[in-house]
């Protein structure tokens, strides 16, 4: 671990990663890769332009890294020369394998090539190995974002442009394919996947849209998954939360047949750990979304409130979720947008998102200005463009109460913790306490019970609250 923390800091102090690798990092994550592809393809969809998103699939990539290339890579790329790369070298080579079977061992033999599998710098090392895919990708104009061995392309152009799009696209999986021959790696044509994502009167103007890949011709799909999350062509997102819920009610009913045998509190654990978790993941592009698509997560998260209460079927969900403290689907898409905000604007979050994030600078003076708030860009359609994150994440920021931007929100010491567990607070209080939106408001029974389920620290906790506007009876907990 200790060489793994070397070398990340090394590439992150540095900047030698791909701007958009989002595998095995600090504050990169599935979810924020996500939340960008979705940001430029629903601020390209506002303008009136279709996407194209490709998403590219290798065999066995681990496996077929060649010792010699990486080598060379770390130190003339990398800038890691001397002991260092002795170092790299000793732990790549030397190494043997054997086959064994019903008790039978096959002989050994060497390894010439791949990562140690299960290693903590396997993953890592890749992504320094096919770093110069992305100046191939540059060199052709395209959007893009990796994560690991997982490359998604996509380019938004005007239907009358669809030929030039296909020209541009096969030319850039031509050089790939080409790049990752000569690198020993091999893309997966028949895995090769394509979503043409646009408005429906637009995707019905563009014909015959196939690409070529090797020997394939691969054209579009309704629907692909793209880092666990089902994109469409129309990108609602119906697919992923049918999906998601279907996924989430499996396990709810799995423990319904046990749900007698096990106390309350374990039953929650258990629902936290196997619904909850899936009902989130992600969950940040589904806003904007109506109530009427996000119904399927809210019923699923209803049965496993009523599982841990062994309530009937009619019985009245809301006090329920307040008694678990369990913000309500929309809420926690809400949540969670505040939170990745958060994190953009203090630094927390990829150089990707921060960029998306800006402060509002008003031309004239105003009563407002002592507030921070963020610039919200223009957008024609409120069901597309203002989906975006770079739209969302600033409005949702905007509407919290001007105490609670410049008091907790605003503290230097501030961690995404200790701001999560006030955001959930703020957002129990107003939802289910019908409290304003006056944060001077909460009870201190919420903020206490919200930051010991959530803070990073005690102190973190106490420093936020004493920078924000007075709860009394803080001293209670």
């Amino acid at each position: 671990m200790r060489r793994l923390s070397q070398l990340t800091a090394h590439l992150e102090s540095h900047n030698l990663l791909a701007s958009f690798q989002s595998g095995f990092r600090r504050r990169h994550s599935t979810e924020t890769a996500v939340v960008r592809i979705t940001n430029d393809i629903l601020s390209s969809n506002d303008s009136g332009k279709v996407t194209a998103l490709v998403l590219l699939d290798l065999s066995a990539a681990f496996d077929t890294i060649d010792h010699e290339i990486l080598l060379s890579r770390l130190e003339n790329d990398m800038g890691i020369t001397g002991t260092a790369l002795s170092w790299f070298r000793s732990y790549l080579t030397g190494r043997s394998q054997v086959v064994s079977c019903s008790g039978h061992t096959s002989s050994s033999r060497p390894v010439t090539c791949g990562v140690p599998q299960g290693s903590v710098l396997g993953p890592i090392l890749f992504c320094i190995y096919t770093q110069p895919l992305e100046q191939i990708i540059r060199r052709h104009n395209l959007s893009f974002h990796f994560y690991a061995d997982d490359t998604q392309l996509y380019l938004s152009f005007d239907p009358s442009e669809a030929d030039a799009a296909v020209a541009k696209l096969n030319h850039c999986l031509s050089d790939i394919r080409d790049w990752m021959a000569s690198n020993f790696l091999k893309l997966n044509d028949d895995k090769t996947e394509l979503v043409l994502i646009g408005n429906p009167k637009r995707l019905a103007k563009i014909h015959d849209f196939e690409l070529s890949v090797g020997n394939i011709k691969v054209k579009p799909s309704a629907c692909a998954r793209n880092l666990g999350v089902y994109f469409d062509s129309s990108l609602s997102f119906k697919p992923f939360v049918q999906k998601t819920a279907a996924t989430a009610t499996y396990h709810i009913r799995s423990l319904v047949a046990i749900r007698d045998h096990l106390p309350r509190d374990l039953v929650r654990r258990l629902c936290t750990s196997l619904v909850i978790s899936r009902l989130d993941y992600c969950n940040a592009v589904l806003t904007g979304l109506p109530k009427s698509s996000l119904r399927p997560l809210q019923l699923a998260l209803n049965m496993a409130a009523r599982l841990i209460y062994k309530a009937k079927r009619s019985c009245h969900v809301s006090p329920l979720l307040k008694e678990l403290q369990w913000l309500p689907i929309e809420k926690r898409i809400e949540e969670k947008i505040l939170t990745i905000t958060f994190k953009a604007r203090n630094a927390f979050a990829p150089s990707y998102l921060t960029e998306l994030v800006r402060y509002f600078t008003p031309v004239r003076t105003s009563r407002s200005s002592d507030f921070p708030t963020l610039a919200v860009p223009s957008f024609k359609l409120k069901t597309v463009g203002d989906r975006s994150f770079c739209s969302a994440g600033p409005r949702a920021w905007n509407s919290l109460p001007p105490s609670l931007r410049t008091g907790a929100l605003a503290c230097t010491d501030a961690t995404p913790g200790t701001v999560s567990a006030l955001l959930r607070c703020y957002l129990l209080a107003t939802h289910f306490e019908g409290l304003s939106s006056d944060f001077s408001s909460l009870p201190a029974t919420t903020v206490a019970r919200s930051l010991r389920q959530r803070a990073d620290s005690p102190r973190g906790s106490m420093l936020a609250l004493k920078k924000s506007s007075p709860v009394t009876n803080v001293q209670s907990f």
